[in-house]
């Protein structure tokens, strides 16, 4: 009977080890004496603190410790005030804390107590780096989009006032509804972009149609269809003999290459042509093969500072307003050449034009 319970302490010893090991929380375990007893692999990839430099330690030698790795203001509370009840964290509550280990770092830690057998009480640390991150993001793009919205809803709002109350000849009241529509459209295109790029952050690639897809009739297509600005040309198309074949989803590969066409137009307001070149691009590093669409116009082009931020969200290139824009639609191609595995590259001189090249892996490739 003692040989059967010996094997069954081993067997659960076994088993609380592989936990310990393979969970991707962190624990520390303290004695009977409030030292450090225990400490499991994820806590050491959290923080980098070893077994060796924290074994045997008390309380306090631990959280100083802790604390040499935290930034300012940002360190491990004593475990005292940890300890004590309150509501809605029974056993202890938790704290945050922030370590600078080349790259920032967020961890929850909550104290639980055991006061039975060896243990007398847990810490346990969450990575919560990428939940902050997420939750920064989204409170940065709230407010960036409420100010973007509010500026041609204030225009909208004023002039719709002047419409109702106000007796206007038929020119002035013609130019104020026109002015109302096109802020109403500018609105529609941002809320329009914004629901895009919430999709693809929420589901990524789950609601993709992968298919094999023809840059030849896809491109074909898209300038055929193309409405561009009054006394402006159509696109000129350069295309290979051969077929140019990408596995993706075809809505998003046209989403992508309609939005960098509709760019070239905005951008280039003193006209000249704007190309669209078919592309391949043979194996020569780890991505494979790709095919690629070329759009090359001769507009305002963007400096080097411009260039550098052109995939920032609400950022605008043209900060004097002639060109109506989201802000969001070169934002959006990089997030749908990114499902794809492709990549996006983009050349530009000021006063240059500018040349958007997006490549997706060729079909054969995957």
């Amino acid at each position: 009977m003692a040989e059967v319970q010996q094997k069954q302490l081993q067997q659960h010893a076994q088993h609380l080890d592989a936990i310990f090991a393979l969970s991707p929380d962190g624990f520390v375990s303290f004695d009977r004496d409030h030292r450090v007893s225990h400490v499991s692999p994820a806590f050491t990839r959290m923080t980098g603190v070893r077994p060796a430099q924290v074994n045997g330690l008390d309380e306090a030698a631990f959280g100083e410790l802790l604390g040499q790795s935290c930034t300012s203001g940002c360190g491990l509370m004593g475990l005292a005030t940890l300890r004590k009840e309150q509501p809605g964290h029974p056993g202890g509550q938790s704290t945050r804390i922030e370590l600078t280990l080349g790259t920032k770092r967020i961890l929850d830690v909550t104290l639980r107590e055991k006061n039975t057998g060896a243990v007398s009480q847990i810490l346990c640390f969450r990575d919560m780096t990428h939940e902050v991150e997420v939750e920064r993001l989204k409170t940065e793009f709230l407010t960036a989009a409420a100010h973007e919205l509010r500026t041609p809803m204030t225009t909208i709002f004023g002039y719709s006032e002047m419409l109702l109350h106000r007796t206007l000849d038929e020119p002035t009241r013609m130019d104020l509804a026109s002015e109302v529509h096109q802020q109403a459209q500018w609105m529609v295109s941002i809320l329009n972009d914004m629901l895009d790029l919430a999709r693809i952050e929420e589901r990524r690639d789950r609601d993709m149609q992968w298919q094999a897809v023809s840059l030849n009739t896809l491109v074909t297509a898209l300038v055929q269809g193309f409405k561009p600005p009054a006394g402006r040309d159509a696109p000129v198309i350069d295309m290979p003999e051969g077929p140019l074949v990408v596995w993706g989803d075809e809505a998003k590969v046209k989403q992508a290459v309609a939005n960098v066409l509709s760019n070239a137009y905005k951008y280039s307001p003193s006209g000249g042509p704007v190309t669209v070149e078919l592309l391949e691009l043979s194996a020569c590093d780890d991505a494979g093969a790709m095919a690629g669409a070329r759009i090359i116009d001769r507009g305002i082009g963007m400096t080097p500072e411009q260039l550098a931020r052109v995939f920032e969200r609400f950022y605008r290139a043209d900060a004097s307003g002639r060109h109506l824009g989201t802000g969001l639609g070169m934002s959006l191609v990089k997030d749908i050449v990114d499902l794809h595995r492709g990549r996006v590259e983009l050349q530009s001189q000021p006063g240059e034009g500018a040349t958007v090249t997006l490549w997706f892996p060729t079909h054969r490739e995957l």
